[in-house]
């Protein structure tokens, strides 16, 4: 959705929201680069129109653990 609402022109926005999250989604692609998912490349992508990591938003990135937490909704370890 913060996509769709850069490409409609609300870019500071979308911008400012992905940083907000940016070490979740930092998080995410970890998980997924671990699990060698092909949705790996969309989020890296995403990640790579935003500025360099500082040392706070670095010190925020949690590794993945095991699927990421997907257990809980019945799909161990799954991203494919």
């Amino acid at each position: 959705m913060v996509c769709e609402l850069s490409g409609r022109g609300a870019t500071d926005q979308a911008v400012r929201l992905l940083r907000e999250h940016r070490p979740g989604l930092e998080t995410l692609l970890l998980a997924l680069e671990a699990e060698s998912s092909p949705y790996a490349h969309v989020v890296a992508a995403v990640l790579a129109t935003l500025p360099p990591l500082t040392e706070r938003e670095r010190a925020r990135i949690a590794p993945p653990a095991g699927g990421a937490g997907l257990e809980s909704y019945g799909m161990p370890g799954a991203w494919h």
